[in-house]
């Protein structure tokens, strides 16, 4: 039965979708609605990141163990499928790849020296779903080390210092079930270098490539996440010691194709370069001697071509039926924009004249665009506007077109003292083949023009898993 609100508007639709979550989500609702104070923004400034592209919504997003098992399942099995399909689908044929991707020899030469076969269980990703009356939907997947969100920990602890939160989570007995993200973090680092060695090593040495103006503003960060990598090795490594470094590519030298920061030897690296690194690292990780999150492969993978790859071709013979089912309940209808025919819930179309006249149920997109940019919401658009945009989409042959798909609704805090409905955008953290925590961006209805993103000024909420 749903609550009756005395100051928060909660239509059925909204209720139930708060309902799926969790009923600690709908009791979260009941206990902000029975204490106004808890829609006052100016009761959230201790939250405030003085950041310009994250800001915190202040209220948190709370899920069951029944959603987070759907989470997992979703975000591991799209991966699973995005990281090897390159390599699957075009089989080392070169030419195709370039015309298919629109790289030049070059590029694609240089992101082909991080696919790897023995990387791929060692990757670092975050994919974007939405949760929508048909399910959960991947709208891309980014597969970097540098994603959005790795602050989640942070966040986290300024939502459990605020009163209202903090009151909410006593009254109820809540046991907040999420692990430490940066902990999951240098765990799969640790991690994967001991299985490279089948736990024939007592070093481990683990750095983190950033430029020299992060490396003197981040020092309290740092000193964090080398605090958790100490204690995981004590904890999980007896006998094994090692070193979280934080330097830049200028720190490191290659010696008998490994490479050395000072007399130690680096195992593990991450970078925040998207991929970008040079051949030093490049050599190293050819010979095995070194472990690159991510690498060269970063811009292959990350390419939201690869989910038109596995929406035309899911009955190509490439895929297995669990892959093939997999495909059909989280993939979008997702198209590369080029003249031809293609086919639509099985039925032959023109591609082009299918969008003309599909525009309010299509999205179109740059298939390497970053931060909700070079993003085109049919509904949102005028038809000759729509017309250009998928003119300049043939032209530079690296575009994509997708089914759209809605988010349901969510009540959130919103304005200077009030709530709104909210759409929402979910981010899954996957660890190699393991989903180890989220969040979400989420911007009210009334100001969404298709995009929901930090920079068209979505707020973050963390994402929290509850026993029920």
């Amino acid at each position: 039965m749903k609550p009756n609100f005395k100051h928060i508007v909660c239509d059925d639709k909204t209720f139930q979708s708060h309902k799926d979550l969790s009923a600690c989500s709908v009791n979260f609702l009941e206990y902000v609605d029975n204490r106004p104070d808890s829609f006052l923004l100016e009761n959230y400034d201790s939250m405030d990141l003085h950041n310009v592209l994250f800001q915190l919504q202040p209220w948190p997003t709370f899920i069951n163990q029944e959603t987070r098992r759907e989470i997992a399942c979703a975000g591991e099995a799209v991966f699973e499928l995005v990281k090897r399909l390159p390599g699957r689908f075009f089989n080392g044929n070169l030419e195709k790849m370039q015309e298919f991707y629109n790289y030049s020899p070059a590029l694609l030469n240089s992101l082909l020296e991080g696919y790897l076969e023995h990387s791929f269980d060692y990757l670092l990703a975050r994919g974007d779903f939405i949760l929508s009356n048909q399910g959960w939907k991947c709208l891309e997947y980014n597969v970097s080390a540098n994603l959005g969100g790795w602050q989640v920990p942070l966040w986290e602890a300024l939502y459990l210092k605020h009163p209202v939160i903090d009151g909410f989570i006593k009254e109820w007995q809540l046991q907040l079930k999420q692990k430490n993200l940066l902990a999951a973090l240098m765990e799969h680092s640790i991690a994967s270098v001991y299985h490279k060695y089948k736990g024939k090593i007592d070093v481990v040495n683990v750095s983190l490539i950033i430029d020299d103006e992060a490396i003197r503003e981040s020092n309290y960060l740092r000193l964090y996440v080398n605090n958790l990598f100490q204690q995981i090795l004590r904890e999980k490594y007896l006998g094994v010691r090692g070193e979280f470094i934080c330097c830049t590519f200028n720190h490191l030298d290659l010696v008998d194709d490994c490479i050395m920061y000072k007399d130690r030897r680096v195992d593990l690296m991450v970078e925040l370069y998207h991929g970008a690194v040079p051949p030093e690292v490049t050599k190293a990780l050819s010979a095995g001697n070194l472990i690159v999150l991510n690498g060269p492969v970063t811009g292959l993978i990350s390419n939201k071509l690869n989910l038109a790859l596995l929406s035309e071709y899911k009955e190509s013979g490439l895929f297995s039926e669990e892959e093939i089912e997999a495909i059909e309940r989280y993939i979008p209808w997702t198209r590369k924009v080029t003249p031809g025919k293609t086919s639509y819930d099985g039925t032959q179309v023109d591609l082009i004249e299918f969008m003309m006249e599909n525009k309010n149920r299509m999205v179109i997109k740059s298939g390497d665009g970053l931060g909700g940019k070079e993003v085109v919401i049919g509904r949102n658009t005028d038809m000759e506007q729509w017309k250009q945009d998928v003119s300049y989409a043939i032209e530079a042959k690296n575009w994509l077109v997708q089914e759209f798909y809605e988010s349901v609704p969510y009540i959130y805090q919103y304005g200077e003292n009030g709530t709104a409905v909210h759409d929402a955008v979910w981010g899954f953290f996957i660890l190699g083949n393991e989903y180890a925590g989220g969040w979400l961006r989420v911007l009210p209805k009334i100001h969404n023009k298709g995009v929901v993103n930090c920079h068209q000024g979505a707020r973050v909420s963390v994402l929290w898993e509850v026993e029920e």
